[in-house]
């Protein structure tokens, strides 16, 4: 498996949680930048084409990669191995897209319905 090319779309968005959520730590009520982008991966003589987002949580300095379809032809397995792949060579450029960037679309999360 090998990444052949992979393309930010968009600009960073800042997500932003209220302070008292910000103090909990627990990074999925973190304040985070988020880029989408376009992935061309190479497994076998197959060419797959898909869409993902990467996220920089700002408090743990934490990178999560998340892919909203299911990737045909990857399992779980070779998933953790992409996400691990794409972490490794893009990370430092979606870095330098949020430094790059300068005033950033800001989304402001307020409020968090119970699950019943």
């Amino acid at each position: 498996m090998d990444i052949s090319s992979l393309e930010f779309t968009g600009v960073p968005i800042h997500h932003i949680f209220p302070p008292e959520y910000e103090n909990l730590g627990l990074y999925e009520y973190t304040s985070y930048f988020e880029q989408r982008f376009i992935v061309c991966i190479r497994v076998g003589q197959k060419e797959i084409k898909t869409d993902g987002m990467i996220r920089l949580h700002i408090r743990p300095d934490l990178y999560k990669i998340e892919f909203p379809q299911p990737v045909q032809g990857i399992g779980p397995v070779k998933m953790k191995k992409l996400k691990n792949m794409i972490e490794q060579k893009f990370s430092r450029s979606f870095y330098e897209n949020v430094q790059r960037a300068g005033v950033h679309p800001e989304i402001i999360h307020g409020r968090f319905p119970r699950d019943r």
